[in-house]
């Protein structure tokens, strides 16, 4: 079975991280991250010299390829920080990327329905409800049995 281009790119950073091969900045980010376990946006930002945008963009697209997750936030002259770790587990990577891909269709199908409803036909806003009550269930059914435990 041939890999997506996604799980390509992916399997190619980390190959680069084995490999010692650091020259993109992308790359410069997340081996900080690897390095360095429960790492701050603000940190990783003062440490490489890499804009802010270049820091935010590259780890959200390491959380959607579930190489990067979210572990927490620290508070930083009056700013709150999200706190990164670098994923080695393969299955935990897996579980990772398709919640974030849940995540941001739940987003988007929210984002249609709220902006744009009365542009949509019929049957997109159907599906667009469809998806986002989809999410809402499965998010209350597992509130409810956390409440069981």
């Amino acid at each position: 079975m041939s890999a997506t281009k996604s799980e390509a790119k992916a399997e190619n950073w980390i190959k680069n991280l084995q490999n010692g091969n650091i020259k993109s900045k992308k790359m410069q980010i997340l081996k900080y991250i690897k390095d360095n376990p429960k790492c701050s946006l603000e940190t990783i930002r003062n440490k490489t010299g890499l804009p802010h945008q270049t820091v935010t963009g590259s780890i959200s697209t390491f959380m959607d390829e579930g190489l990067v997750k979210f572990v927490g936030k620290v508070e930083s002259k009056n700013n709150i920080y999200s706190l990164h770790e670098y994923v080695t587990d393969m299955a935990e990577m897996y579980a990772l990327k398709e919640q974030r891909n849940k995540e941001k269709m739940l987003h988007w199908a929210k984002y249609g329905l709220d902006r744009f409803y009365s542009l949509l036909t019929p049957a997109t806003q159907n599906a667009l409800i469809g998806i986002a009550n989809l999410n809402t269930v499965s998010d209350k059914d597992a509130n409810q049995q956390e409440k069981l435990f």
